[in-house]
């Protein structure tokens, strides 16, 4: 999944955002006004487990449950080991 070639849902307020499934995980990925890089066309992302924040080692997060200012390359390896992680392809949820 290349996140350059998906379409992210268009909100009426905050960031566009997208939910990839993983089975156990799932990633939420915003970008646009109101996500952390989203007005230089970056990418703001969270990991969720069961609709909680979760902070998987090795992702980069410090002191929040979030990451952000992220090129698409950045977000595309981090689908890449989302996948080697739990073994599920990545599925978008509309």
């Amino acid at each position: 999944m290349d996140i350059k070639q998906v379409k992210f849902n268009k909100r009426d307020y905050g960031p566009d955002h997208i939910t990839i499934d993983f089975g156990k995980y799932e990633l939420s990925v915003i970008t646009g006004k109101g996500a952390y890089g989203g007005a230089e066309g970056m990418y703001e992302i969270a990991i969720f487990e069961e609709g909680d924040f979760v902070r998987l080692p090795g992702f980069g997060f410090l002191d929040d449950d979030v990451i952000g200012y992220l090129s698409s390359q950045r977000v595309n390896g981090m689908i890449k080991k989302m996948f080697a992680i739990t073994g599920n392809d990545p599925v978008l949820v509309k």
